[in-house]
């Protein structure tokens, strides 16, 4: 089996079902993140965004064993790249929002950290997410340089009815 050549981005929505569900599709989730953790050469990221949605649920029921589980996993750097969200990141997402209405603000600053962080795939739970997202508007250079890099941010669902994205990433895993 070999590596994936891409660093891997979870999204909040991507992260919860390895922790808060038992279904077929939370399973599987899980042994792609293990089988994808396993080879040294692969980095999963995430952001601090993450931890804040992933958090919310267990702090409103009062689940510290759960909210410790997210503290280890964030806070384990051998599992996962926390990615700090900065001014760039937040300045790419208001412009990302402005040319994706559909999108939230907090969908729009998980593509910019994955762009930022030279992501080259976003998983998400979120269907309205799916695309691909690129870094390319007219008005980065005069408002304030953001280091985004040109190369595109795929965004695939594992919700989406048509999961072919889903499917083919797990096959990559698992067949190379």
């Amino acid at each position: 089996m070999g590596a994936l050549d891409l660093r891997l981005y979870l999204d909040a929505p991507a992260i919860i079902p390895l922790f808060e569900s038992e279904d077929d599709l939370s399973v599987r989730l899980r042994s792609l993140f293990t089988h994808y953790a396993a080879q040294p050469e692969n980095t999963i990221c995430s952001s601090e965004l993450s931890l804040t949605e992933c958090i919310v649920h267990p702090a409103r029921e009062g689940n510290a064993d759960l909210l410790d589980r997210y503290e280890h996993f964030f806070g384990d750097d051998d599992l996962i790249d926390v990615l700090p969200i900065d001014w760039s990141i937040f300045h790419a997402a208001g412009l990302l929002r402005g040319r994706h209405k559909a999108l939230r603000a907090p969908d729009v600053i998980h593509v910019a950290a994955a762009l930022r962080h030279k992501c080259s795939l976003l998983l998400t739970g979120d269907k309205r997410l799916c695309g691909r997202y690129r870094w390319a508007h007219p008005w980065s250079s005069t408002l304030r340089p953001t280091a985004i890099d040109t190369n595109p941010v795929d965004v695939i669902s594992f919700h989406d009815t048509d999961q072919s994205p889903f499917n083919a990433l797990l096959d990559k895993a698992y067949h190379r």
